[in-house]
């Protein structure tokens, strides 16, 4: 079957399909569904974009004719008024003092077109750590309690609290915390020749935070008492910490970041 070319001109979601007007001498309209194959996946289609598709009869009289296997040969340009948010908080995170590599016009084109390929859309400065550009380059830069980029629960990850010894040696010298490995969930800060006891919180698997959140308020109090302008932040989700200062955090917590 031939395959067509043609410029999506409407794409809304509410009337479940993209209307497309073909290259053809005609000029002629038809509909497709509205999302169309990329190497990396489905996407989700917006007016401007070009691409192509195989030519099918209508489905009922007098009804368009529709486009199967839409394929996105050339993207529209995102939106500049989402582009210029990205950009202002980029702007705003270095003037914090935390400088992030990414691409404004390439965060916001990830979000939008994968923004309902889910069923459910979201926010274009929202982001999933693993999949847009913006979140993955804040989790590069910053520091979370969980899910550093491994596979393993947080009551099973090994490399959980030696991260948290040597971000928190970093701004408290001569600070250490280890888990006690005779008293199961006693954590033992330590510093010089002070060492203190920290009992662990009645978390579960389900609820792993309850269980590291005794260590985290004590963490802000040893930060809070030398000075640093650096916290561990609740994220938005209440399922994890950022350690950040307070400016940054509330930018990103803004953007929808955190």
């Amino acid at each position: 079957m031939d395959r067509v070319r043609g410029e999506v001109i409407e794409a809304e979601l509410e009337k479940g399909h993209a209307v497309v007007r073909l290259d053809d001498e005609a000029r002629s309209l038809v509909t497709c569904e509205l999302f169309a194959i990329t190497d990396g996946g489905p996407v989700q289609l917006f007016a401007g974009d070009r691409i192509d598709g195989e030519l099918r009869a209508p489905r009922a009289p007098h009804a368009l004719r529709t486009m199967g296997d839409p394929r996105l040969r050339r993207p529209s340009a995102p939106p500049a008024a989402d582009v210029g948010r990205v950009t202002a908080v980029l702007e705003n995170l270095a003037r914090a003092g935390l400088h992030v590599d990414a691409d404004p016009a390439a965060v916001v084109e990830a979000a939008r077109r994968s923004a309902r390929v889910n069923g459910a859309p979201r926010p274009p400065l929202s982001c999933c750590f693993y999949h847009d550009p913006l979140g993955a380059a804040v989790h590069a830069e910053l520091t979370f309690l969980f899910h550093s980029g491994g596979d393993a629960h947080p009551l099973d990850d090994e490399s959980l609290v030696p991260r948290v010894s040597a971000e928190m040696e970093k701004l408290v010298q001569g600070l250490a915390v280890r888990k006690d490995p005779a008293r199961d969930g006693v954590f033992v800060v330590s510093r010089g020749a002070t060492t203190i006891d920290i009992a662990a919180g009645n978390g579960d698997w389900e609820t792993p935070e309850a269980y590291f959140a005794p260590l985290v308020e004590h963490c802000n109090e040893l930060l809070r008492a030398a000075g640093s302008d650096q916290r561990w932040h609740g994220t938005s989700d209440g399922h994890n910490w950022v350690l950040a200062s307070r400016a940054v955090f509330d930018i990103l917590l803004a953007a929808g970041v955190v």
